[in-house]
């Protein structure tokens, strides 16, 4: 989003109620990310629930992830067009009425339908959320307000994953849904109260035109991709032309997509913007570490619920020092990305992340009563550095990509930055969730003594194999780069 009001968020004090519309924007991207998070931990339960298979089933989580991805540009166009207040009230009340009647969906088709509107309500919450806290706090207190709502994003999807568990075990799996009632009450009420346009600076709009041709593009590349990615990983070298043909296609759409995106400057992502240092590194750093992440927060509770045999209560208390390792940190990292240099903190993050990636990789597919304390000790110690990671990087890389540009390109950054988010999990997801629909459902035959169903190691090893490799290929590659100050300070 370019709203060019956002210019003046850098010249007064704060608003005298900032604070409350951090509170209001925390519950907003708490909420969005947590359902993202928290149905990953629920999906052996649903599916057993309405009797489906894997490849079926991941769409819950699937559908979430990629409608928000193509759903947050439009946001960002909606602001512009009828007011970022407005607009964002409109999304608060879309995606609290969605998540809740997610929980009381009587089949897998209209569950399904109700997470893709939940998907755009949150959207827009993502979408715009920054912009407001831009222009709420001055520009002294920006590296602050920021590392709050990166390392949100990141604690809603693994508090989901920790929470859910305790959800699932005491009211079932639409309590991860209903939950959100009282706290979209909360969100919507302090948003009608403290939301104002006029004293955020916001109440320009823009008689713009919305690019329809980049978002054909981009809904073909992203959607192409991901339903290959599937099809690959589900059939092998089955119907090896069908295969061949979609390839083709792939490629065909993300050629023309980058074409178009690339040979314009008000396109739908506005992807020229990557061409200002330091925005295609941070990007490239965001996609690639959240298709990681969104393949092990998938594939992770299923190893511990069918490999570890843990209820989906253990699992989720298994999976909750992630979370408290971004709450603890979470507060500090955005105003140590200020303090100590955004690519410093950030390079600490990734390094971190891929640690614990790389450990996840000699997982044993096979888990005894003797090594089932060091193996959860292990994941355990795991998930506290890939969180502590994970939102170091978080809040050094928003602090980065937003002071890399102008102000009036806050919201187009803030939008492209969750959209690369948002399309990173989706497809880390789906190639997770066929990972284990291939391999790890149909487990293999457990030793004498197992605790639960063997894991087949192949899945494992590749998974986080390759995740891990990933990571410590961006680790060198950060830690071996110039220090570069963004071009815009």
């Amino acid at each position: 989003m370019t709203d060019s009001s956002t210019q003046s968020a850098g010249n007064h004090d704060g608003l005298a109620n900032k604070w409350l519309l951090l509170v209001m924007g925390q519950i907003g991207i708490f909420m969005c990310t947590f359902d993202s998070g928290v149905v990953n931990l629920a999906l052996p339960v649903i599916r057993e629930e309405f009797g489906t298979s894997l490849d079926t089933i991941k769409w819950v989580a699937v559908a979430y992830t990629a409608t928000a991805a193509l759903a947050l540009p439009t946001a960002a166009y909606l602001g512009r067009r009828f007011g970022v207040v407005r607009v964002y009230i409109i999304g608060q009340l879309l995606f609290t009425i969605g998540s809740v009647a997610c929980g009381l969906a009587e089949n897998l088709t209209l569950l399904i339908l109700l997470r893709v509107m939940a998907a755009l309500g949150a959207s827009i919450i993502l979408a715009l959320d920054k912009v407001i806290m831009l222009a709420a706090f001055p520009r002294r207190l920006h590296g602050r307000a920021l590392g709050l709502s990166g390392s949100t994003f990141a604690v809603g999807i693994l508090v989901g994953l920790a929470a859910g568990g305790i959800l699932i075990h005491l009211w079932g799996w639409r309590s991860i849904f209903l939950i959100n009632l009282p706290f979209g009450i909360i969100m919507i009420a302090l948003g009608l109260r403290h939301l104002r346009a006029k004293d955020l600076g916001l109440q320009k709009l823009e008689q713009i035109s919305f690019d329809w041709k980049g978002l054909v593009w981009a809904g073909a590349a992203l959607g192409l991709l991901v339903f290959t990615v599937s099809n690959l990983l589900e059939q092998g070298d089955f119907e090896l032309w069908t295969n061949l043909a979609l390839v083709v296609a792939t490629v065909f759409a993300i050629r023309h997509w980058l074409t178009h995106e690339l040979g314009s400057t008000e396109s739908f992502l506005n992807l020229h913007l990557l061409k200002t240092a330091p925005l295609a590194y941070n990007f490239s750093n965001a996609f690639t570490i959240r298709v990681v992440m969104g393949s092990v927060n998938f594939i992770i509770p299923f190893y511990l619920q069918y490999t570890l045999a843990l209820s989906p209560f253990q699992a989720g208390l298994a999976l909750s020092t992630g979370a408290i390792a971004m709450g603890l940190l979470g507060p500090f990292a955005g105003g140590w990305s200020d303090r100590y240099g955004m690519q410093q903190i950030s390079r600490i993050g990734i390094t971190a992340m891929a640690v614990a990636i790389c450990a996840y990789a000699f997982l044993p597919p096979v888990v005894t009563a003797e090594s089932f304390g060091f193996v959860l000790g292990a994941l355990i110690v795991g998930q506290f550095i890939s969180g502590s990671g994970s939102v170091f990087f978080s809040a050094a890389n928003t602090n980065s990509c937003l002071h890399s540009v102008q102000p009036n390109r806050w919201g187009t950054v803030s939008s492209l930055q969750s959209v690369t988010l948002m399309a990173g999990t989706a497809l880390g997801s789906t190639l997770a969730a066929d990972l284990v629909g291939v391999w790890g459902l149909q487990g293999q035959d457990a030793s004498q003594g197992a605790l639960g169903e063997g894991f087949p190691p192949d899945a494992l090893m590749l998974l986080f194999g390759v995740g891990g490799l990933s990571l410590v290929l961006l680790s060198a590659i950060g830690w071996m780069r110039k220090n570069l100050s963004p071009a815009v300070s």
